[in-house]
């Protein structure tokens, strides 16, 4: 673990910290990071060996999400982001979700993220099934990492009660605002 620690506090000393300010004016980071941390393992570390991960337990990622927030907590949001939708795809995903997704986020390749963060009674997206899949509806409310997410882990009502739903890009994502923040600027907060 303290290796782990480690590795992730040199990172966020070499390659964050220094750019916090700049990063939080230009309102984005640098678009390197993330492929420099997926070559590190970092986005992959909750992931198994056989879907391209590291197979670390969560205390691993707690020490490096902690060392990232130290260099740049947007950074830290991208990296627990997209590990919440790949444990999520870990999780309940089909063989083909696997493979389709997960060892592209561990590499860095792909980024995700997860659209459930509203109250389940408040829930303004609605999917419905139709021959051979399903539409959805609605709008999700500031999602981290929404406007660099490849996939959005979205949670949905449906005639059976609510369900999660992994939507890639390609498939309707509309990014309609990004939020004012007065921190972690570097990363969206988008509806």
């Amino acid at each position: 673990l303290e290796d782990i620690r480690s590795l992730s506090r040199a990172f966020a000393k070499a390659e964050l910290r220094p750019n916090t300010e700049r990063w939080d004016a230009e309102r984005s980071f640098d678009d390197d990071v993330v492929p420099k941390l997926g070559e590190l393992g970092f986005m992959g570390m909750l992931v198994s060996e056989k879907d391209g991960g590291m197979g670390f337990d969560p205390r691993y990622l707690a020490a490096t999400l902690e060392e990232f927030a130290w260099g740049e907590p947007a950074i830290a949001a991208v990296v627990a982001q997209t590990t919440l939708a790949a444990d999520v795809i870990t999780t309940y995903g089909t063989p083909e979700q696997r493979a389709k997704w997960l060892d592209g986020i561990a590499a860095g390749d792909l980024v995700g993220c997860v659209a459930y963060g509203e109250e389940p009674g408040a829930i303004e997206t609605y999917a419905t099934r139709e021959r051979g899949g399903w539409q959805m509806d609605g709008r999700k409310r500031y999602v981290v990492n929404g406007d660099l997410a490849h996939l959005a882990i979205v949670l949905a009502r449906t005639d059976e009660g609510n369900a999660l739903f992994a939507v890639p890009r390609e498939r309707g994502i509309n990014i309609t605002a990004r939020a004012e923040t007065m921190g972690m600027r570097a990363v969206a907060l988008v509806d």
